[in-house]
């Protein structure tokens, strides 16, 4: 497991004794410099890693990422479990975490032992376009793709942001919703999958009518859910007619079945009823006239849908019995896992994952909706969150909560908290914070410290509810985060369905009197009326203090 380190985070070398693992500098100590020196840069382009073995620190790894390729310029192991096989793991999942194609490492001519390894592992010696040795990462990637109804939306996005970034992949496997998109990838057919999704709607998925769709408001959600309920009861699984026609008009059996395009290997899961048993079924061994029928399988959501009967067979949802199904595609030689989860309902199997396979999972910190009720506006929101989440999860994006612009980001940042420290150490009230909020109080509380201003804005934003759906700079989301406090901005959105948990979650933050937005004004109130106050608050309720005092830094910054 790789962790990317920061300047601060080169204290933790100390309880070790690091060595030079290939000669980069020919000494310890240079090494060790260097590595700082070239960390506290603080470039876009710069990576230092960290690779651990559970808790366990093996090495660290230095290098530069220009186009295509990671420069290595040092590594530095600290345990003797590290050897040339661990070397190559860690320096592919470096590569494969960026979806990179390339490795360098300078030439060590004088060293024999590590010029024979190095050629035997597989790196080639070349002079151009830097004199050294280059190794070129192969891919045989799958994608994961698991159910979650109307939340699918989200996958969509995420696959424009992997066909952006260059992502090709040989695998594709899902469970109900997750196997159409699947179907869609193999396909090909990414605008008019976004086409779809941006003109859904419930009417569109399920034989059922509901009345003003347009209204968005919590009293006409549950109203949705009692008809889909009632239907569903009365009618033992609403009829999913409307969805068959949707996948037979949107499959392309040509597509699908064309023996001279590039095959993808595609499988997708579905229950047979009533043994409760997981049915594989593969692209390969389905008859072209049962695909769509297949498809309306893994989708049928018993008992809210109708089960959907296929050679005198009964079959319903594939969540039932595998809604994230990575086995599928570890037992077909994936040596790569995208995972697209939308934390819909269903069974997550147990699957453990060799350390060699380099997995990454996208899925969201925010809700995405309700499963069954469909929405154009929320589809799309929720395609947009998929597109920054996977340019998030591919590091060409920054952040936490929310998508931040990597331009200069490593520097705005530690200039921000720069900014915010002495603010607080200037301040008259706020002096005695500003000694005990040290890089050191920021570690304790498992801070990067030049991160820290960001963790403050991040958390800020979310409570005022930011929206997350855009890509920000540090400076806009300040900008916004500013903007919205003094607005008071109503939280609820009515031009987007919700879910009933997300408006729970709304009504909490309105009405609740301890609630973080309500805690948050509460602080910021006592900064305003009652300075004294807020040192006794901060031994008690040191985050909620901090994103209040923030606040007014970002107001006084702003004036």
């Amino acid at each position: 497991m790789i962790k990317e380190w920061l300047p601060s985070d080169l204290y933790k070398l100390e309880r070790y004794q690091p060595k030079e693992w290939l000669p980069f500098q020919n000494s310890h100590k240079k090494a060790l410099k260097a590595i700082y020196k070239n960390s506290l840069s603080l470039q876009d382009n710069h990576l230092l890693v960290g690779w651990y073995k559970g808790n366990q620190l093996l090495a660290v790894c230095d290098g530069e990422m220009k186009e295509n390729t990671f420069f290595v310029t040092n590594i530095m192991s600290t345990s003797n479990l590290f050897g040339f096989n661990e070397c190559m793991m860690m320096l592919e999942e470096i590569v494969k975490s960026r979806r990179l194609s390339e490795i360098y490492l300078p030439d060590f001519s004088d060293v024999s032992l590590a010029k024979n390894k190095l050629l035997e592992l597989g790196f080639v010696r070349r002079s151009q376009p830097q004199k050294g040795y280059y190794y070129q990462v192969s891919y045989h990637t799958g994608v994961v793709l698991g159910g979650g109804g109307a939340r699918g939306s989200y996958q969509v996005g995420a696959w424009h942001a992997l066909r952006e970034i260059g992502v090709m992949y040989d695998l594709v496997s899902g469970t109900s919703v997750g196997a159409l998109n699947g179907a869609f990838m193999v396909q090909g057919n990414l605008e008019d999958a976004e086409d779809m999704w941006r003109d859904i709607a419930t009417d569109k998925i399920l034989n059922l009518s509901l009345d003003d769709t347009e209204n968005k408001t919590r009293e006409n959600l549950i109203q949705g859910v009692k008809v889909l309920t009632l239907s569903a009861l009365k009618e033992k699984g609403v009829d999913s007619t409307p969805l068959y026609h949707m996948i037979e008009t949107m499959i392309d059996e040509e597509k699908m079945f064309n023996p001279n395009k590039k095959a993808i290997d595609f499988y997708f899961v579905t229950t047979l009823a009533p043994k409760m048993e997981e049915t594989v079924i593969s692209l390969k061994d389905v008859p072209k006239d049962e695909l769509s029928k297949w498809l309306l399988a893994t989708s049928s959501f018993y008992p809210a849908m109708k089960a959907c009967e296929i050679n005198g067979q009964y079959y319903i949802d594939g969540g039932y019995r595998n809604n994230i199904p990575k086995d599928i595609l570890l037992n077909q030689g994936a040596t790569e896992l995208i995972v697209i989860d939308v934390k819909g309902p269903g069974f997550i199997k147990p699957v453990r994952v060799p350390r060699a396979i380099c997995e990454t999972t996208i899925t969201s910190r925010w809700g995405l909706g309700a499963v069954l009720l469909f929405d154009k506006e929320r589809a799309a929101w929720n395609m947009q969150l998929g597109y920054l989440d996977t340019m998030r999860s591919f590091h060409r994006y920054e952040g936490t909560w929310y998508a931040l612009n990597p331009n200069h980001y490593k520097k705005e940042a530690v200039q921000l908290t720069k900014g915010f420290l002495a603010y607080l150490k200037s301040d008259e009230f706020f002096k005695q914070l500003g000694k005990k909020v040290t890089p050191k109080w920021m570690m304790q509380h498992h801070l990067q410290p030049e991160l820290f201003a960001v963790y403050l804005l991040e958390e800020t934003a979310r409570i005022v509810s930011v929206d997350p759906s855009k890509l920000y700079t540090i400076d806009e989301l300040c900008e916004e985060v500013v903007t919205i406090f003094n607005e008071k901005k109503e939280e609820v959105d009515e031009q987007m369905l919700l879910s009933l948990s997300e408006w729970l979650v709304d009504y909490v933050k309105q009405t609740v009197p301890l609630s973080e937005k309500t805690i948050l004004e509460y602080n910021y109130h006592l900064i305003e009326t009652q300075s004294e106050m807020v040192e006794r608050l901060f031994d008690f309720s040191w985050k909620s203090v901090l994103q209040a005092l923030f606040i007014n830094f970002l107001k006084e910054r702003k004036a």
